[in-house]
């Protein structure tokens, strides 16, 4: 079944000038670039998941980090750098406490924003067209429609 194919941990997915940035880069840290470029690649089938993890939330203070972004496509299933995945994968992986876990209202506009602010790291020169391609190459491992 087309759904248990996955890209390698280990697959490199971008190279130049000595960076290189793997599957599981883009799984772990990079996730946002990664479900940036999906978007390009699918278009209007593709929606941005973002998922912020609490880890203190009161009427002082609230701190968090982003626990992982990906892509749903027609509403139907999702995918990450690794291939097609289910919402029980992202929660086992992701999710520290579930019950301390929101959805980024706006997903595109909330990463374009943080990385704009510094908050998230750009595309490195070339990234999200490696990326694009990467993806284009193992399309059958993105879409189910493929």
């Amino acid at each position: 079944m087309l759904d248990d194919i996955f890209i390698d941990n280990d697959d490199i997915i971008y190279q130049k000038n000595g960076q290189i940035r793997t599957c599981d880069d883009y799984l772990y840290g990079y996730c946002h670039l990664f479900a940036l470029s999906l978007k390009e690649v699918f278009g209007s089938r593709a929606e941005i998941v973002s998922v912020w993890q609490w880890e203190e939330r009161n009427e002082e203070y609230e701190s968090g980090y982003l626990a992982h972004s990906y892509v749903c496509i027609d509403n139907d299933y999702f995918i990450d750098a690794r291939g097609i995945i289910d919402k029980a994968t992202i929660k086992e992986e992701y999710f520290m406490n579930e019950e301390d876990v929101d959805q980024v209202e706006d997903s595109h506009c909330f990463l374009h924003s943080y990385i704009k602010d510094g908050f998230f790291e750009d595309f490195l020169p070339d990234e999200k067209e490696q990326i694009m391609d990467f993806i284009s190459k193992n399309i059958l491992v993105y879409d189910i429609d493929n």
